[in-house]
């Protein structure tokens, strides 16, 4: 997609759920692409704090993402609980993307992170290192 257009609201579910997740920007990239959607980093990054401003309730006071108002928020936004599971459905695909743009950037992924993605049962395949 091209800089200006309209982000649609399975992309903003994208970029909220993982973001709250704590998955840097230039992951969200990466699992953004693999569902077939393309956003620079800025992009994401500037759709994030206009979220955030326009939901103050997302965050909380020390700017930490509040993840039980996000997940209501990010229902709300598709308005059917299955299909924002299908789209954060978290696969060994995705843990490698994430993995991999997190070591490039020599970033320390906190490890619940990623253990939250993978004990939510959402994953659709298994993990294979």
């Amino acid at each position: 997609m091209s800089p200006g257009n309209q982000w649609s609201a399975d992309e903003v579910t994208i970029a909220v759920y993982f973001s709250s997740r704590q998955i840097c920007c230039k992951a969200v990239r990466f699992l953004l692409l693999r569902r077939g959607y393309d956003r620079s980093v800025p992009a994401i990054e500037r759709k994030l704090l206009s979220i955030s401003q326009h939901h103050p309730d997302l965050r909380s006071s020390e700017g930490n993402w509040e993840l039980n108002v996000a997940d209501s928020w990010i229902d709300a936004v598709l308005g059917d609980h299955e299909s924002v599971n299908q789209l954060i459905r978290f696969s060994s695909a995705d843990a490698e993307d994430v993995i991999t743009v997190c070591f490039r950037l020599g970033l320390l992924w906190p490890y619940f992170a990623l253990t939250t993605l993978l004990t939510q049962s959402r994953i659709n395949e298994p993990l294979t290192f």
